[in-house]
């Protein structure tokens, strides 16, 4: 009836107990992209892009995924590092068929690692590309 939770919660002090199972449980999810710098699986992204996170994963564009760890974060430039932890038995397998020429026989079960230029050698009139995830749209690049 009328009034049985508000007596609910006075008994068990409003704590969740095996006698009253919660009702609601609120999980929040996130995504961004970032890029792998090094073959040890360091990888640079945003910082609010694994703000308030408590477990981090990465997804690879051939499907693998792995469990990360925050190694740093610089709020005031918004990034930040991570690590995948790379054990084999951690690494989800890609949920598509792989063929003879996929990305996982192309890397040998390697990390798939950036080759960055030098910015201090750009100058006005260069291209450069931004590579992201906006909106959850997978593997979009800007150029100009």
């Amino acid at each position: 009836g009328e009034g049985e939770d508000e007596d609910e919660d006075e008994v068990f002090g409003g704590v969740p107990s095996p006698m009253k199972p919660q009702r609601w449980q609120y999980v929040q999810q996130g995504q961004g992209s970032g890029i792998i710098i090094s073959e040890d699986g360091l990888i640079c992204t945003n910082a609010h892009v694994i703000e308030g996170a408590t477990r981090v994963y990465v997804t690879l564009t051939d499907g693998r995924r792995f469990p990360a760890e925050v190694k740093g974060t610089d709020e005031i430039v918004d990034i930040a590092v991570l690590k995948i932890i790379r054990n084999d038995e951690d690494a989800t397998p890609a949920k598509r068929k792989q063929s003879a020429s996929s990305s996982e026989d192309k890397f040998n079960g390697k990390l798939p690692v950036a080759e960055l230029a030098d910015s201090d050698s750009l100058v006005v009139g260069n291209f450069v590309v931004a590579i992201g995830s906006p909106g959850g749209l997978d593997n979009t690049v800007t150029m100009g």
